[in-house]
């Protein structure tokens, strides 16, 4: 709500700060991409990708637009197919899993449930924090049961398996009905 809007605004501010320090400047950027609100953080955050000589920030960029919901289709497609990142498919499902759409929402949990191009690994993790977010809960109420649907017929390997439920379990978000469930 309000609160997380104003603290993102003073995380960011805290990040702007940091950026010209050259030991703090990497983290301060990749901060400053998950919580930018302002034209000047955005600003500040083009600059430094565009000088960059890796996408991490671009991504970064990306998945915090589409979490604003302004997801940027092209850009995120275009970014996929010049990234040399064998895990840029894991990035560009995570500018989706952001995104406060069902469309991205769905082709994210394809990949999770039904491609199973998701590997087991702490970006999964992540993915699955992009993907249930709370401020969406709305949009996300319905694949709370999915997910339950979803777990009984899960194949794959043990590691696999255990790593996606663990991600995909609906984290703050769920009614009454779901707990019971």
């Amino acid at each position: 709500g309000a609160e997380s809007a104003e603290l993102k605004a003073a995380l960011a501010e805290a990040c702007v700060r940091q950026v010209d320090r050259p030991d703090a400047s990497q983290a301060a950027l990749r901060m400053l991409a998950q919580c930018a609100t302002s034209d000047a953080d955005w600003a500040i955050l083009e600059e430094a990708a565009a000088k960059a000589t890796v996408t991490d920030l671009t991504w970064r960029m990306l998945a915090r637009r589409a979490e604003l919901g302004d997801l940027d289709r092209a850009a995120a497609d275009a970014l996929l197919t010049a990234d040399p990142d064998p895990d840029a498919h894991i990035r560009h499902l995570m500018v989706l899993a952001q995104a406060p759409d069902t469309e991205s929402k769905d082709e994210v949990w394809k990949a999770f449930f039904v491609d199973r191009s998701v590997p087991a690994s702490r970006e999964t993790l992540v993915l699955g924090q992009m993907f249930w977010r709370s401020a969406q809960h709305e949009l996300l109420e319905p694949y709370t049961y999915r997910y339950l649907d979803e777990l009984t017929r899960m194949a794959g390997g043990l590691l696999n398996q255990g790593v996606v439920i663990r991600a995909m379990y609906p984290q703050g978000v769920g009614d009454a009905a779901f707990a019971d469930a």
